[in-house]
């Protein structure tokens, strides 16, 4: 047909090689945003604000990130919740 993408007048090659993905590749992306992305890809967590992530849970009935961890198991409440 042609010898380039860029040259077929149907191909969306010209706006996405040249325009949306040359954008992002132009700036940098800071290490923090680049680790934030790994972590939700390997453990299959959503990334997103706090509304998108309960937007989530709500369309796929999973948890969209962790549970919290932890506390404080020295306050009052914590001692008579572990009671037996």
């Amino acid at each position: 047909m042609v010898e380039h993408p860029a040259e077929f007048p149907w191909s969306s090659y010209l706006f996405n090689a040249l325009g949306v993905y040359r954008h992002l590749i132009e700036h940098h992306v800071p290490d923090r945003t680049i680790d934030a992305i790994r972590m939700a890809t390997n453990k299959a967590w959503v990334l997103g604000n706090d509304k998108f992530q309960q937007q989530a849970e709500d369309l796929t009935r999973r948890p969209a990130k962790p549970k919290p961890r932890g506390g404080d198991r020295r306050s009052e409440k914590a001692r008579n919740t572990n009671r037996v």
